[in-house]
């Protein structure tokens, strides 16, 4: 009987600990701000924050590098809501992945700026002030995201969940909940839950909550800067109240829309072809 005892409370343990540990044989950070320069793996095994209002928290500044903060956060609140800093930034680099980091506070939260093969997946980034995660570069996958509370930056006249130009890359099965903006002086500010540029994406299955414009700025679920070939398939756009706006945007006509959802947008769908199974209200 002891021993039924003893593994179930083994059991019971192991289901009250926190799954953080991912990834062990890594490189440590253990302070911020933080640079990263030789090619590695690199890894959180605690919560870290800083007060910097401008840089970054961990910048990455070689190719070849995965960062797995095992779930533990890269905090910036300390700096104010007018901070201008990024959370986690490389430039110009090539083959980064970034996951399991949970990323809070900061202007941009994960800011990923050119080159190609990128991988950003399962990743918690809240109370960024003006974007969540912005993505430029060729082939890169984005998967399994959450977005929460992205806006407040003074004087803002826009912000943005997630933010993407380039080419052939796939932004799947995020959630982006909460998108709001201060505004300009008179009060009115625009607020997109997924801004694209660039041609050959595909972004599906994303759920876009609350996506809140001020004054008599307006809202978009997905919005395309034109002249885009994408696929927008089976993703959810919905506020709780009618909203100026538009729910599921494309970009151009030669970008083509299956089964998405839009509600609470005075637009359901624009500017892609409607190839099936679209509903809006």
């Amino acid at each position: 009987m002891k021993q039924v005892v003893s593994l179930l409370a083994l059991a019971t343990a192991c289901a009250l600990t926190p799954a953080k540990a991912e990834t062990t044989r890594c490189t440590e950070i253990t302070s911020l701000p933080a640079t990263i320069t030789t090619q590695g793996a690199y890894c959180l095994h605690k919560d870290l924050s800083t007060n910097v209002n401008s840089g970054a928290a961990i910048e990455i500044k070689t190719n070849n590098v995965t960062l797995d903060c095992n779930g533990w956060k890269v905090g910036g609140l300390s700096a104010g809501i007018s901070t201008d800093a990024r959370g986690i930034y490389a430039s110009n680099r090539q083959n980064i992945t970034i996951r399991n980091c949970g990323v809070r506070g900061f202007r941009t939260g994960i800011y990923i700026g050119g080159g190609a093969g990128h991988l950003i997946e399962d990743n918690r980034v809240d109370n960024s002030t003006g974007v969540g995660i912005q993505l430029s570069g060729d082939a890169i996958t984005m998967r399994r995201n959450r977005i929460i509370d992205t806006g407040g930056k003074p004087g803002s006249v826009s912000s943005y969940g997630i933010y993407l130009s380039g080419t052939g890359t796939s932004i799947s099965d995020n959630q982006v909940v909460n998108v709001t903006v201060t505004g300009d002086s008179s009060g009115n500010g625009y607020v997109y839950g997924i801004v694209f540029t660039g041609t050959g994406h595909e972004i599906a299955r994303n759920q876009l909550i609350n996506i809140i414009p001020a004054g008599t700025g307006k809202a978009y679920g997905t919005y395309g800067g034109g002249g885009t070939t994408v696929s927008l398939r089976d993703n959810t756009a919905m506020n709780p109240t009618p909203t100026s706006g538009t729910g599921i945007d494309g970009g151009d006509s030669v970008s083509q829309c299956r089964g998405n959802m839009s509600r609470g947008f005075t637009t359901a769908l624009a500017y892609c072809t409607d190839v099936s199974g679209n509903a809006g209200t």
